[in-house]
């Protein structure tokens, strides 16, 4: 889900904002400073995107207490792609 959220937050920045980026926390700083997300949600997506790189290089095994803790988090940000496509 994480990968899935970055990919939609990539062709946000890359399609709309002809913005080139290198690392997934520059889709946080290029969300930020376009006013898309908050300093508070830029906090959060950073922390999701250090979650999402432990994961794939399986320096972490899934820990289901974590993601459940943090579901919500996904919720929020779908909000911010709805809100940002004008999607109702």
């Amino acid at each position: 889900m994480i990968q899935n959220l970055l990919d939609i937050f990539a062709h946000i920045v890359s399609a709309d904002f002809n913005a080139k980026w290198d690392y997934y926390s520059d889709l946080s700083d290029i969300l930020n400073a376009k006013g898309i997300i908050s300093v508070e949600q830029k906090k959060i997506l950073n922390k999701m995107i250090g979650f999402r790189n432990r994961l794939s290089h399986e320096y972490l095994s899934l820990d289901l207490d974590i993601v459940n803790k943090h579901i919500s988090d996904f919720n929020r940000f779908l909000m911010v792609v709805k809100n940002y496509c004008n999607i109702s």
